[in-house]
């Protein structure tokens, strides 16, 4: 029992040692804007004269009145440019400024000590070459600076580079057209030089583009809605039409728009073996109303063909392969297919069966049947797909583009 209550006494002598610990060093303190009490002793004038007691909070600011980018438009390639961005010190104390890492010749304006006093204003010039491949051009400096919220401060020029002559867009697209539609495809050709141009030698350089695709050019005078063309010397209009019959599947290739400068001289016009080009790359997709269903030997490729892999076949034996061929669209039923190109010759026998007319499409068994007089040959890519046989199957309607089936095989002797 004595055990007891000397703890209970040893509990209670250290809570009250610990509450006066606390009470001497917490419990009272001076407020920083005096007594607040009930009488309404702290007035607007007694917390103005304790805040006036603070220390005054001085810095300096950096401030570029007109801006930490510039728009210069339009610039040839090799062109040299030149910009000066202002700079206004807006704080109380001298500003520090100084140059840090640039991408072109760039200059601060002349300070003493690189300090600038409050309200005092500098430059920074920033001057570039135009050099570089692309449309778009850009260059940036770092000033450093003492200003506790842009101790970094990002300067931008950037604009377009034209070169003499330009074609837009720079890559035409036609699309998904479907098989036996005509293509039309426009564009705009610009001419910054410092003389006329006349145009010469344009059109399709591919042979995927059919020879009876025309061209037409109409000049027309650039306007604003040309955007950083609008200051051209001269400008064309191009319209370029395919007629109906390309290919099945993707189609690549290139338009081209020659050109020749105009002499103002005696001379006349530059000779035609000076003419000069632009050109634009074409794609698009004519999409077909024919079609194979693949199967574990046939595959569809990515230019719309389709590829049969016969494997290795042996000279003499009977060997034969079959697919189906797939007509679509509201015409299925009307037209008719028949076999066209087969090359190599003499290697297979190849024959279309008779329709069966479904839903949504028809449907032709075509059979491939190796001839028993063929002689060895190999056909198997390894020189691309001019190393491979090939078999053309047509509509009766010769706005319809053939489809093209590969044949990947050999034949070997007995």
């Amino acid at each position: 029992m004595k055990f007891f209550l000397c703890i209970v006494l040893a509990a209670a002598c250290g809570t009250a040692a610990a509450w006066a610990i606390v009470e001497r060093n917490y419990g009272r303190y001076d407020a920083y804007l005096g007594v607040i009490d009930d009488d309404g002793q702290v007035t607007a004038e007694s917390i103005r004269e304790v805040v006036n007691l603070a220390p005054a909070t001085s810095f300096a600011r950096v401030e570029l009145p007109d801006g930490r980018e510039h728009d210069f438009g339009v610039m040839r390639p090799d062109e040299k440019g030149e910009h000066r961005f202002r700079i206004r010190n807006a704080g109380s104390i001298p500003l520090t400024l100084r140059l840090g890492a640039t991408s072109c010749k760039c200059t601060l304006g002349n300070l003493a000590d690189d300090q600038l006093a409050p309200g005092a204003e500098t430059s920074v010039a920033m001057e570039w070459v135009v050099k570089t491949n692309a449309d778009h051009f850009s260059q940036t400096a770092e000033l450093r600076t003492n200003d506790p919220e842009n101790p970094a401060v990002q300067l931008l020029i950037e604009g377009h580079v034209i070169r003499g002559v330009e074609m837009t867009p720079k890559e035409w697209t036609f699309g998904d057209v479907a098989s036996g539609e005509p293509i039309e495809m426009t564009a705009k050709v610009f001419n910054h030089l410092d003389r006329d141009i006349e145009p010469a030698d344009v059109g399709f350089t591919s042979e995927s583009f059919s020879d009876e695709a025309s061209v037409e050019i109409e000049p027309f005078s650039p306007s604003p809605d040309d955007g950083i063309h609008a200051s051209a010397r001269q400008a064309f209009a191009i319209t370029a039409r395919i007629p109906p019959g390309m290919p099945q599947g993707s189609v690549r290739g290139r338009f081209r728009f020659g050109y020749r400068t105009v002499d103002e001289g005696a001379e006349g016009v530059v000779p035609e073996d000076e003419s000069m080009y632009v050109s634009a790359p074409v794609s698009g997709r004519v999409v077909g109303v024919l079609g194979m269903i693949p199967n574990s030997r046939l595959k569809e490729l990515r230019d719309g063909t389709y590829l049969l892999d016969l494997g290795e076949l042996t000279q003499g034996e009977e060997a034969e392969a079959r697919a189906l061929v797939m007509v679509k669209g509201r015409d299925r039923g009307e037209l008719r297919l028949q076999i066209g190109e087969v090359s190599p010759e003499g290697v297979f026998d190849v024959e279309l069966g008779e329709p069966t007319v479904r839903a949504t499409s028809s449907l032709y068994r075509l059979r491939l049947h190796l001839r028993p007089d063929a002689e060895p040959i190999e056909r198997l890519g390894g020189g691309g797909k001019n190393d491979l046989g090939k078999i053309l199957i047509e509509a009766d309607d010769d706005s319809i583009a053939p489809m093209r089936l590969l044949l990947k095989f050999s034949v070997g002797g007995e």
